[in-house]
């Protein structure tokens, strides 16, 4: 097996009234879950821009545009005792298809695996320390902006 390796990933923050659209990622040994935005890694050649909105598409089959850059982020975390580390370009979009706003739930696949659907939850419970959301950092960006309704 080779060594670890720092991935760079680009995600999708999506916000809807003073809610944020993630999905739980199950950690089969704890047993606990984490909180991410959709989106996966970019690819050789890609701007991290179109990697996210082609990685959201690739996995919910709903189409997201007028991406802004919100920041990069470095993230190192252990998900089922292995220890990831990555920088992650975040850009919030919004639904081509303004009736997405009010699904419940979206379904996620990566791959041909189907993770948890992806909800909206509250901002201020992902801002609140003791929630386990990744990349860790953004909860400055939630708490700094979207929470006072500044623009993000």
């Amino acid at each position: 097996m080779g060594s670890p390796k720092i991935r760079v990933k680009a995600q999708v923050l999506i916000k809807h009234d003073d809610k944020v659209l993630v999905y739980r990622v199950r950690d089969i040994k704890s047993n606990t879950h984490i909180y991410r935005l959709i989106g996966g890694r970019v690819e050789f050649g890609e701007l991290s821009e179109k990697a996210a909105v082609r990685e959201f598409y690739e996995e919910t089959q709903i189409e997201v545009h007028n991406a802004k850059h919100v920041g990069c982020f470095e993230s190192i975390y252990i998900i089922n005792e292995k220890e990831k580390h990555e920088f992650v370009q975040i850009y919030a979009c919004e639904f081509v298809d303004q009736t997405c706003y009010s699904k419940k739930s979206i379904r996620v696949i990566e791959g041909d695996e189907v993770q948890n659907d992806a909800e909206w939850v509250d901002a201020k419970f992902l801002s609140l320390k003791s929630t386990p959301f990744y990349p860790e950092k953004l909860k400055e960006i939630l708490t700094d902006k979207f929470l006072e309704n500044k623009k993000i």
